[in-house]
């Protein structure tokens, strides 16, 4: 009996390892902080509500973002824990808007799963060439724009057991001071 060996494209094997980093969250807890913030590129998105949003809308205003995928395990935990910040920094930080971003999935299929998971948060639908413009490596990532539009915290991955509440209102609070200068 004779064994065949069968070879596997470098390709195929680099996508392979990127699915697993995304699925088991090897690359969570990855925070940049930009001082300064960078200049961030337009994006205009279809929401679920029926609107398009751009970036533009939220001058003056902090843009936090959790862009996701119902097939991401990770976002899975990440969203409710999101909507708790939400909710919890909302008095605290009145000048905040809270958004999330599917990426590359269908506004039915995102509607379905926010249902399902019983949240109540704006979702964005965006293809995954939003993740390309934004250097995103991994989902779930949370972007942080200040008052100018620019991206001044992006945040890669999940940690369970990670209070973002906290960690939200340590990058906001810094956005303030810096505002403040």
């Amino acid at each position: 009996m004779r064994l065949r060996h069968r070879t596997f494209s470098p390709l195929l094997l680099a996508a392979l390892a990127v699915v697993l980093l995304v699925q088991t969250g090897v690359t969570r807890g990855q925070v940049k902080h930009y001082n300064p913030p960078r200049q961030a590129p337009e994006f205009n998105l279809p929401g679920l509500d029926g609107q398009k949003h751009a970036l533009s809308d939220y001058r003056g205003r902090v843009l936090v973002l959790s862009a996701w995928a119902s097939w991401c395990m990770p976002c899975r935990e990440e969203l409710p824990e999101f909507a708790r910040a939400r909710d919890e920094l909302a008095g605290r930080y009145p000048e905040a808007v809270f958004m999330t971003v599917n990426l590359g999935e269908t506004g039915a299929r995102a509607r379905s799963w926010m249902n399902k998971a019983g949240l109540d948060l704006p979702v964005l639908l965006a293809t995954t060439k939003f993740m390309e413009k934004y250097g995103l490596m991994v989902v779930p990532s949370i972007l942080v724009f200040d008052r100018d539009g620019r991206l001044a915290v992006l945040r890669s991955g999940w940690t369970p057991g990670m209070d973002l509440a906290e960690e939200l209102s340590r990058d906001l609070t810094s956005l303030g001071k810096r505002a403040a200068r």
